[in-house]
């Protein structure tokens, strides 16, 4: 048994050995899923303690599922519940698609120049923080100093707090969220439709095809690996 083991062994280190250049390639995202996504999940552990800033991370004590009965018991359970479903709907059904739609839609243009034009305003607010662009819309739709209360007041009309009206929420929360993540999304959707082979459109015009029918019946089917698993990434 002891020399079977051993031979078991000398094999597993031969193959580790011929594949240790790539080994070495995966050694980077190893590290980096170690020290930034697994490590940090130890912080969990804060939603069963009465954390106390004083006492720290560590001497803070214990209180199992205190924390979760008084959240499931709370009376605004259900309307935060309910409220987090509509919301991830309305994200599946105008933010998810706004990035393929801009994707799409710059894939058709011809002047490089207005194209990567486009790119670069669309991309930029993913390189700002939350708190950056939860400011800029506050000073946005802010009725005293904001450009849209401005607008108001020169059309004769009383400017309208939207920040403080129950009802606009939905429609501000997803208007934001196409605008932070449609740049990012189009960039992973252009480069997947870069990554079409040219003989199906070369193929497609012999047989007649507009530019219409080359985007439902060869761009569209193409990408659909890229969108099933964008999706499954942000749900």
């Amino acid at each position: 048994m002891a020399v079977k083991e051993k031979r078991r062994r000398s094999r597993l280190f031969n193959r580790v050995w011929r594949c240790r250049y790539l080994y070495l390639l995966f050694l980077p995202v190893f590290i980096y899923y170690v020290l930034f996504r697994y490590a940090p999940m130890w912080g969990l552990a804060i939603v069963f303690k009465d954390f106390r800033p004083f006492l720290g991370f560590a001497a803070s004590p214990w209180v199992g599922l205190t924390h979760f009965q008084n959240f499931l018991t709370s009376p605004m359970f259900w309307n935060v519940f309910w409220n987090t479903i509509i919301l991830s709907l309305l994200g599946m059904i105008f933010v998810f698609p706004a990035s393929i739609i801009l994707a799409l839609l710059l894939n058709e243009v011809r002047n490089m120049k207005f194209k990567r034009t486009i790119q670069t305003i669309s991309y930029l607010p993913y390189f700002l923080s939350t708190v950056v662009i939860v400011s800029l819309i506050h000073s946005i739709l802010s009725p005293t100093m904001g450009p849209v209360g401005s607008l108001f007041r020169s059309m004769g009309r009383e400017p309208i707090n939207f920040l403080a009206q129950l009802q606009y929420y939905r429609t501000i929360f997803i208007a934001s969220d196409i605008w932070a993540s449609i740049g990012f999304g189009s960039i992973i959707f252009l480069a997947a439709i870069a990554s079409i082979e040219q003989s199906q459109y070369e193929a497609a015009i012999i047989d007649g095809a507009g530019r219409f029918r080359q985007l439902v019946h060869i761009t569209i089917p193409n990408i659909m690996p890229t969108v099933v698993i964008m999706m499954i990434l942000r749900w």
